[in-house]
């Protein structure tokens, strides 16, 4: 597997330099290697570390709002089925309303900083809270036969019932959610020209048509997506293990 994900990079950054060559202009298309060379020149920067550090700041601060409430709401609702009627608008609204809308109106209210925790919270939120109702709703009927005969507490239901129910659904939505946050903190940081972030340099990039750190940015973007994929895989085997799922 890992041996055909190579030779797909290896073809893709062909085709790339091919591409380069017959252009023969840096502001369109810049070579793969002078964009291996700005990225090597941006590791000697401290602004670089800051820039991601920042971004990745603002990504989890949002991320982590959007968990903590999308889990808790999704888990009330999944078990009160007239909270759940008054949520579904919002639900719904939340994930058909456009993110440029979402971005515009953040900048707007909360000014550029701020925006951008707003805007991945109301992105985020909607995924973690359908992943959490439909693990509480997916519960095993036989079990909610044998909570009926013997009642628990709340606390118990939920630490052996519910729970571990919903954990699966929710370390899926967690994978897809820091992904789809990453991408989003970063197109409000380039709209709204944050002070410092991934955002911002990608802003200055186009501002002075430097396309050869774009480009850079670029790929330092997917190398870390790529580690949080990595990442949160390992973080996941680790959780099934140990709960057994």
């Amino acid at each position: 597997m890992k041996k055909r994900r190579l030779i797909t990079v290896v073809i893709l950054a062909l085709i790339w330099w091919i591409s380069a060559n017959s252009i023969a202009n840096n502001i369109l298309l810049p070579y793969p290697w002078d964009v291996a060379l700005t990225m090597f020149a941006q590791l000697q920067r401290s602004d670089f570390y800051m820039s991601i550090l920042f971004t990745i700041s603002r990504l989890f601060q949002g991320l982590l709002m959007a968990l903590v409430l999308g889990v808790l709401s999704g888990y009330v609702c999944a078990l009160r089925h007239k909270i759940d009627d008054y949520f579904m608008p919002l639900i719904t609204a939340l994930k058909t309303i456009p993110n440029i809308s979402f971005i515009i109106l953040a900048l707007i209210w909360l000014g550029s900083e701020k925006s951008v925790l707003l805007i991945t919270f109301l992105i985020l939120f909607p995924i973690f809270f359908e992943a959490a109702k439909m693990g509480v709703t997916s519960v095993d009927q036989r079990l909610l036969d044998v909570l009926a005969m013997y009642p628990e507490t709340r606390a118990n239901k939920f630490k052996n019932v519910y729970g571990p129910n919903m954990l699966p659904y929710v370390l899926s939505s967690l994978k897809a959610g820091v992904s789809l946050g990453f991408k989003v903190a970063i197109m409000s940081e380039v709209l709204g020209q944050v002070q410092t972030g991934i955002g911002k340099s990608m802003f200055l990039g186009k501002l002075y048509l430097d396309t050869t750190s774009i480009f850079a940015w670029t790929v330092w973007i997917i190398l870390i997506g790529y580690s949080f994929d990595v990442l949160l895989d390992i973080g996941i085997k680790i959780m099934r293990k140990k709960f057994d799922f």
